[in-house]
């Protein structure tokens, strides 16, 4: 045990001198302040009674210096200055007619002499002489008065004339004759104050003396009882109260020292509990340690975990999603198309519950950073709409994008994490929604100097949510209900991950619902100005053409109102046929909008009649919005023929694509061009890819080339060990072995295949054309490769070409286009995917394959876009490759609205 020690030193000088100082200081202040009043009275009576002196002089001397004056006899004024001036301290006297005239003066010839007031001066005042000091001289002067008696001639009763001013008296005395009194006053003063200050202090030490040397015993008790020797005792001393204090000091020096014995055996004691104590702990400590690290290894190997197997059972499902739609566009019947269905929306579900595990488990780990560049809203916006709007559709929903006017084009934001939030709320709403609609707004909540407040708000007319519900929908793995996940599927993650990614950026989130109406979520992002850029770069002018609007809903018209408006100078709105006719009729315009959202997506027939009712007053260019379902019915029908001039627009449409409907461009497709045939050529194909392979089957089949195809580079091996094959054709990037690894096996080998001239392919540029040693490359082709360069090569290798030539056409009219534009629409979900889970390896196989597709199968600008993402892919640039991935889903529907 401590014991905090305090020392206690004795300083009795100390203490005898503030008692001195407490004695002798009041006394020093009295007796200072009694000296000097009595100084100063004995000196001003010294200053007064020569005052009286000079005075007296002066008025002596004007009561018997009338008659000279008036006589003006200098002898006699001459004798009275004489007698004067042996007076002490007299320094001059001078007498003055009426008018300050010197008479008789023993001044210096010309000297002015202090004035007076004479108007104030009367005959008979009681103080006759006036005082001036000037020079440290005093000046008494008095006036000299002329009476006349009083006489009573003849009985007369006029009386004496009143006296008249004769002159003045002026004494000069010299106040310095006072001044040995005056310092003699002050030292008996001083001497009497300092004698009785003497005094004071000698009887104040004598007085410490007798009351501290008690105390200072005391003292040197305490100060020996503090350092330990609780044997040492205070003397008892006179008086009562030191003598009471002794016996206080004594008795705490012996329960002191008692209390120390016990508290000692106490701190053993207590000393060997707390070592016990202290062991157990430390052991404690090792054991939740080890619990700690173990929780943590735990925890990341669970992350590691979820995180594999979440990109591990992505692929698998991305299988049998795509074989689903390969099942569903062959001939089945009405049963296994629904098996295929059911089996489709399972994937979907289960593709969408892992992606979102995927995403959750980086937000715990706090392995998420913001990638904030200038990014376009429009787009962000509007691309996770498009990707889910046939979702919607599907669902008999209106999908709504509104973004409201003055909202910026460019901001800078993480243009990943700003489409996840939207996509995560949008497809929550469309999961929970059977009837009505989804709407998406955005606005500008407010502007600051370098930033805005973007409030992007997901509002359905789904299930809603009870009010008891609210507060735990954005926890971890929670729903309102159970029967909700048993109904609609998902495990709870979208707003948890949606609230996570909004605090990264500094947002807030507002949830509102209403059991049975629907729900409405607000999220208020704080999103920096692009300052440095043009912020509304890459928006069209507008137009000089008049567009009318024709949509039943006034939320989506007013949508379609709001883009509307950026892209032409007049555009007007309609809710019905009839008022539509009747504005056509008053403000003819240069295009219609038709966006029908009272009819079902899958009523073709009532969309048909309804824009020949519309034909029928209106002879303008049509644009009609439509779900993916309705263009692929209506597009290059009869139908559709009969209707022109109209456009189809997958809707919710975007801003680029009313741009460029309205500018009327389209895609055309490439001229047919002559394709070499290869009958009796055998060629062995080594490619991973499952897409990648159909593109060679297709390739090959049309060429009547025979064919072996292999899934990697091992059983391309074991395949050159079977058969003998005139060209080897191989992937250069592929799991396990890649092609240069696998064609050196092959060489290796003692078979038929060992010389078998062989051909690169690849995405990667830097790839030289020249082969290293034993590998047998003879070509080296890149991705987009073309379809004719690669038979013309396995003619020339093999040297069995040029037997026939076809009208070449382009694969794609070889394939179902149903068949072919889902795989192309699958790729481009996945190549999303792995961008937004910042897969690179998963990016740069996917852009290779894409490549391939792009190059084999002549689709024009998306070959070109298609490399520029493998390059973007390969340099990790993620925002390059979102905005690629967004002109790539453009081109698709391009492309789409012109093959058909």
């Amino acid at each position: 045990m401590s014991f905090y020690r305090v020392s206690i030193m004795p300083n009795n000088h100390s203490l005898r001198r503030r008692l001195v100082l407490a004695t002798t200081v009041p006394l020093l202040v009295l007796t200072l302040l009694l000296t000097a009043t009595t100084v100063t009275e004995r000196d001003r009576g010294i200053v007064n009674r020569l005052q009286e002196f000079g005075g007296g002089i002066a008025t002596y001397l004007a009561s018997v210096s009338d008659f000279a004056l008036y006589s003006s006899d200098r002898q006699l004024l001459n004798a009275l200055v004489t007698a004067t001036m042996g007076q002490e301290g007299v320094k001059g006297i001078a007498f003055l007619d009426a008018e300050r005239q010197a008479v008789v003066s023993t001044f210096t010839e010309g000297f002015l002499f202090p004035s007076v007031e004479q108007s104030g001066v009367e005959y008979g005042s009681p103080d006759m002489a006036i005082y001036t000091e000037v020079d440290e001289v005093w000046y008494f002067q008095s006036p000299v008065w002329v009476t006349y008696l009083d006489t009573e001639d003849y009985g007369a009763e006029a009386g004496p004339p009143a006296p008249r001013l004769l002159g003045w008296v002026v004494v000069a005395l010299d106040p310095s004759i006072a001044q040995a009194e005056r310092q003699g006053v002050l030292v008996s003063g001083v001497g009497i104050a300092a004698g009785i200050l003497t005094m004071a202090i000698v009887l104040s030490y004598l007085l410490s003396r007798n009351i501290l040397d008690p105390i200072s015993q005391l003292t040197k008790t305490v100060s020996a009882i503090e350092g330990g020797d609780y044997s040492a005792r205070a003397q008892r001393g006179p008086g009562y109260e030191v003598d009471v204090l002794a016996q206080g000091i004594n008795h705490m020096a012996q329960s002191i020292a008692d209390s120390r014995t016990g508290l000692q055996r106490e701190v053993k004691r207590a000393t060997a509990e707390l070592q016990a104590t202290l062991s157990d702990l430390r052991e404690k400590n090792r054991e939740l340690e080890i619990a700690r690290q173990s929780a943590e290894d735990a925890n990341a190997a669970k992350t590691d975990f979820l995180a594999r197997m979440s990109h591990e059972l992505r692929t698998p499902l991305n299988s049998i999603h795509g074989f689903v739609e390969l099942l569903q566009s062959s001939d089945l019947d009405d049963s296994a198309l629904q098996y295929c269905r059911i089996i489709d929306q399972a994937a979907h579900l289960l593709l969408q519950l892992i992606d979102d595990i995927l995403v959750f488990t980086r937000l715990q780990a706090q392995a998420t950073e913001l990638e904030v560049l200038p990014v376009d809203i429009y787009q962000c916006l509007e691309d996770p709409v498009q990707l889910l709007a046939p979702l919607a559709h599907d669902k008999q929903l209106d999908l709504i994008l509104d973004i409201a006017p003055g909202t910026p084009k460019t901001l800078l934001a993480d243009s990943r994490r700003l489409r996840q939030i939207i996509t995560n709320l949008l497809s929550n709403a469309i999961k929970f929604t059977e009837q009505g609609y989804v709407l998406v707004k955005a606005s500008l909540v407010s502007e600051q100097e370098d930033y805005y407040r973007l409030a992007i708000v997901v509002k359905d007319t789904g299930i809603g949510i009870p009010k008891q519900q609210l507060k735990y929908v954005f926890d971890v793995f929670n729903q309102a209900d159970s029967s909700i996940s048993r109904r609609f599927g998902g495990a709870g993650l979208g707003l948890a991950i949606v609230k996570a990614l909004t605090d990264l950026m500094g947002g807030s989130i507002v949830l509102e619902s209403t059991l049975g109406v629907g729900t409405e979520i607000t999220v208020d992002l704080p999103l920096r100005k692009d300052l440095a850029g043009l912020g509304e770069e890459g928006v069209p002018e507008r137009q000089p053409i008049r567009v009318s609007i024709y949509d039943p809903r006034k939320n989506s018209r007013d949508a379609l109102l709001h883009l509307l408006d950026r892209l032409v100078e007049r555009v007007d709105g309609y809710a019905d046929i009839p008022s539509l006719r009747e504005g056509v009729g008053t403000n003819p315009p240069d295009r219609i909008l038709v966006n029908p959202v009272e009819l079902s997506a899958d009523d073709v027939d009532g969309l048909v009649a309804r824009l020949n009712t519309i034909r029928q007053f209106a002879d303008v260019p049509l644009i009609v919005g439509v779900t993916l379902k309705q263009m692929q019915q209506i597009i290059g029908t009869q139908r559709e023929v009969a209707l022109r001039p109209v456009h189809f627009v997958s809707k919710p449409p975007t801003l680029e694509v009313l741009r460029d409907v309205l500018k009327g461009s389209e895609l055309a497709l490439p001229a047919p061009e002559l394709l070499p045939q290869l009958p009796g050529v055998n060629v062995l194909v080594a490619e991973d890819n499952e897409f990648s392979q159909f593109l060679m089957k297709t390739i090959l089949q049309r060429a009547e080339c025979d064919f072996c195809l292999t899934a990697d580079g091992q059983e391309a091996i074991a395949a050159s060990m079977r058969e003998k094959f005139d060209v080897i054709i191989v992937d250069g990037h592929m799991p396990g072995l890649d092609g240069w690894e696998t064609l050196r096996a092959i060489r290796a080998l003692t078979n038929s295949n060992h010389a078998t001239p062989a051909i690169l392919l690849t995405a990667d540029v830097v790839v030289e054309a020249t082969a290293p040693a034993g590998v047998g490359i003879r070509r080296v082709m890149h991705k987009p490769f073309d379809e004719g360069e690669l038979l013309r090569a396995i003619a020339d290798l093999s040297g069995k070409g040029g037997q026939q030539s076809a009208p070449r056409d382009t694969a794609l009219r070889g394939i179902p286009k149903e068949k072919f534009y889902s795989q192309l629409d699958q790729l481009l979900a996945t190549l999303a995917k792995a961008n937004g889970e910042g897969d690179i390896d998963m990016l740069e196989e996917l852009s290779h394959q894409l490549l391939g597709i792009a190059g084999v199968f002549r689709l024009g600008a998306l070959g070109g876009l298609a490399e520029d993402l493998h390059a973007a892919a390969r340099s990790a640039s993620r925002d390059r490759v979102t905005s690629l991935l967004v002109e790539l889903g453009r081109e698709m529907e391009q492309l789409k609205r012109s093959v058909g």
